[in-house]
């Protein structure tokens, strides 16, 4: 059906103009291989049984490690951490989050005290030129804590897109212009450390279910709001995975037949009603029409000022409008995960993302409302909605913790 509304015509077209502004026009790129390609043969499956690492306190950032929004953040080593870490043996492990416009890697101990960080903006460019980069930041973590490559256990990574978590292979990610690019034997071959390989919210969820908001559950799923919808699944240890690839797309689940396109080219997804930037794109129509006056004079119809934030703040104020587009947004959310309750009985369902972590009553009170009403009478008492608890640090912590329990299974056989 054409859209006569110019209005919604020009505004229908913003989600494109916002992404060309955040990531810059298209790059074409050839389909890469591994940076360190030396064969495409498929390395054995080499999953562990199923089994629960000893649960930990939340690790806090190393004085110096803010994640400001800068090109390069680079913490100060705790002294007191790395003494502590010497006197133990000095074994380290390293957790690393690779996400489309920032990379974040820690380096902890192994009680999870963190020694220190780094932050880097992450480049476009081709996947060898990234895999170096995240090479040289990993070295110079080391550096910052005196640490030698010979001490580093384990290595975690977590990043956007399709993995095969078996082999460590990123199949793809779309914002960084890869393809199935071999990160496990990039970071094996440059260190003597086991590595290992995940989607970031896989990383995220992990994270939870061992420090955060999920501790002590058997199975948790974690949705993550944003520019487009991300989701994860913890059963009983284990992140739930097909052969060969990630899987939890809760954003691609179909709720609209007729509904608007996604990105991913099918109609009515997920995140195209309930994403941040399906908010944004709402909210910013509303003011358009003028019912949304408090959200005009914080960001007026421009998409790329419409953030988390700046929403919250105008639900605050009292624009009525825009609080009803986040709520019916949070319901479509409650009604997807209806469907993987009756699937897999979660225990727990943490909500995070900046949306979340900006309005966490809203979210909660929306998405548990809605997702009890709609599943069977045996389920509405089998789950708790809660709020993410480790921020950005999630998928950092997340992903080591990963690599360190899979390196734990691989020792016990």
């Amino acid at each position: 059906m054409k859209n006569t509304d110019p209005a919604q015509t020009t505004l229908l077209r913003l989600p494109a103009v916002l992404l060309n502004r955040l990531l810059g026009p298209p790059l074409e790129f050839p389909a890469i291989k591994d940076a360190m390609n030396s064969s495409s043969e498929q390395q054995p499956d080499t999953s562990g049984e199923s089994a629960r690492g000893p649960e930990a306190k939340v690790p806090g950032p190393a004085e110096g490690g803010s994640a400001a929004a800068s090109d390069e953040t680079r913490g100060v080593a705790d002294s007191a951490a790395v003494a502590r870490a010497a006197a133990a043996g000095g074994r380290y492990r390293v957790g690393f989050d690779l996400g489309g416009t920032k990379m974040l890697s820690v380096l902890y101990d192994d009680q999870w005290n963190e020694i220190t960080r780094r932050r880097k903006r992450t480049k476009s460019g081709d996947a060898k030129a990234g895999v170096k980069r995240i090479l040289s930041i990993i070295e110079d973590l080391l550096k910052q804590a005196e640490a030698k490559p010979e001490q580093v256990e384990t290595i975690g990574l977590g990043c956007p897109g399709p993995v095969d978590l078996a082999n460590g292979v990123v199949h793809e990610a779309v914002n960084l212009s890869w393809q199935d690019v071999k990160l496990k034997r990039a970071l094996e071959s440059e260190f003597p450390a086991r590595a290992e390989v995940l989607n970031d919210v896989d990383a995220g969820v992990f994270g939870e279910y061992r420090f955060g908001a999920a501790m002590g559950a058997r199975t948790a799923v974690g949705v993550f709001p944003g520019t487009g919808i991300g989701g994860g699944c913890v059963y009983d240890g284990q992140v739930l995975c097909g052969k060969g690839i990630s899987c939890m797309e809760v954003g691609h689940i179909q709720v609209q037949i007729d509904g608007p396109r996604c990105g991913c080219g099918a109609y009515g997804c997920l995140e195209t009603v309930a994403s941040r930037l399906a908010i944004s794109a709402e909210a910013a129509k509303s003011v358009y029409r003028g019912e949304a006056p408090a959200l005009r004079e914080l960001a007026g119809t421009d998409l790329s000022d419409i953030r988390s934030g700046v929403i919250a703040k105008a639900v605050a104020a009292g624009d009525v409008a825009i609080e009803e587009i986040v709520r019916r947004a949070a319901q479509q959310l409650g009604r997807a995960l209806a469907g993987i309750v009756h699937l897999l009985a979660p225990d727990v369902l943490v909500l995070g993302g900046g949306l979340v972590e900006a309005m966490p009553k809203l979210w909660v009170e929306e998405v548990e409302r809605t997702c009890r009403k709609a599943v069977m009478q045996s389920y509405r008492d089998v789950f708790k909605v809660r709020v993410a608890k480790l921020g950005d640090d999630s998928a950092v912590l997340g992903a080591a913790a990963w690599a360190h329990q899979a390196n734990n299974q691989k020792a016990r056989k």
